[in-house]
């Protein structure tokens, strides 16, 4: 984290200048709030001019100048340091605002299904309000989410790429539930991601069931089909009684035995 700032840093020239091009206030809050997130936002203009407009709309302090600080964290700046320490600045900020002032633009910004890139605003939800909340959130935007939104997967992702990062143990029963409705998504990395929290946070009565029926699917990848054996095998679930089923669809090296046990062997290749 880099330091909180408390005084307005100086102002070179440059920012003077774009002060009088843009005009410091306007007709209304939203119109003030969208200059300064045209200068926010410019990743090719000078760092010193998105300071500014980040300090401005931290001491503005209103939902519109909340919302435009969020913005920051819609796009990479080509140097990655200075990308990292941006986006870390506004967390910062959003934290030294509180949950009072930064809490509902923050929910406003993560709920918009149009947004890709949900990690950082993630990060700082888990900073303003804890691990508990951030997880009561990404449930409930999981929920609204839809499983064959192939345009939204790296959305998806990102939601439940921070799940791995909680280390809350009170689990609800809706993440379970949410989980499971993603092992039909379109996009393979979503369902790998799935299985995996599956098996973290499932009991063997809530995910067998799923899991089973997922491998049986044809339209399962073998990468998927695969992945869900592993865990077949590791919780010596019995499946003899899909044998007919999945014999013609099993990966290479595994089969039944002759009392219906699901085996692995090693492939040998000459």
């Amino acid at each position: 984290m880099f330091p909180l700032i408390h005084s307005k840093p100086k102002r070179s020239r440059l920012v003077g200048f774009f002060d009088k091009l843009f005009g410091s206030g306007g007709n209304s809050e939203e119109n003030w709030a969208k200059k300064q997130v045209r200068r926010l936002t410019n990743k090719y203009g000078q760092k010193e001019i998105r300071e500014d407009a980040m300090y401005s709309l931290y001491q503005r302090g209103t939902p519109e100048a909340v919302s435009g600080l969020l913005q920051r964290f819609t796009f990479n700046h080509p140097e990655s340091i200075v990308d990292e320490r941006e986006k870390n600045k506004i967390i910062e900020l959003l934290d030294a605002l509180g949950p009072e002032k930064a809490s509902e633009p923050l929910r406003q910004f993560l709920a918009d299904d149009k947004q890709p890139d949900v990690s950082m605003a993630l990060i700082a939800l888990e900073t303003l309000e804890g691990e508990t909340a951030t997880l009561v959130e990404i449930v409930q935007l999981l929920q609204a989410a839809d499983p064959n939104d192939a345009w939204g997967s790296d959305r998806k992702l990102q939601l439940i790429g921070h799940l791995d990062e909680l280390e809350t143990e009170q689990i609800p029963t809706e993440l379970i539930e949410v989980l499971v409705k993603f092992l039909g998504d379109l996009d393979d990395d979503v369902i790998f991601r799935c299985i995996a929290l599956l098996e973290r946070y499932g009991t063997d009565d809530q995910i067998r069931t799923p899991f089973v029926e997922q491998m049986l699917l044809e339209e399962t990848s073998m990468r998927i089909r695969s992945r869900i054996l592993d865990t077949v095998r590791d919780r010596k679930w019995y499946v003899g009684e899909h044998r007919a089923e999945l014999e013609s669809l099993l990966p290479e090296g595994y089969y039944f035995d002759k009392r219906n046990n699901l085996k692995y062997k090693e492939p040998t290749y000459n």
